[in-house]
């Protein structure tokens, strides 16, 4: 689970459905032995949340702490041609480079 954009009392005052998710931070990344991400789609664009999600790994990528972890992608729209494939598109480009730093 990412963290929300809203913060907690706009929240509440939407009435907003309570989870009991664990929130992953960045930083964990290297832990684990792959990455993958379920992606709600946005105008061909990954959404903002996880787009800030992975804005905060710039310490792992440069420390190189990605390099070779395999990751896998999946994408949801509400509706037929909601850019599916250019979400995945341009979210490869962006993780490629995370992974497969040299």
């Amino acid at each position: 689970m990412l963290v929300s954009c809203f913060s907690q009392a706009t929240l509440e005052q939407m009435k907003a459905q309570k989870f009991d998710y664990r929130v992953i931070d960045p930083l964990e990344l290297p832990n684990y032995d792959g990455i993958m991400l379920g992606l709600a789609t946005r105008y061909g664009r990954m959404n903002s949340q996880m787009a800030a999600f992975f804005d905060r790994t710039g310490p792992l990528f440069s420390a190189g702490k990605l390099v070779g972890k395999p990751f896998s992608m999946f994408v949801s729209t509400g509706t037929l041609g909601g850019g599916q494939e250019a979400t995945i598109m341009n979210s490869k480009s962006f993780l490629g480079i995370m992974s497969l730093q040299t």
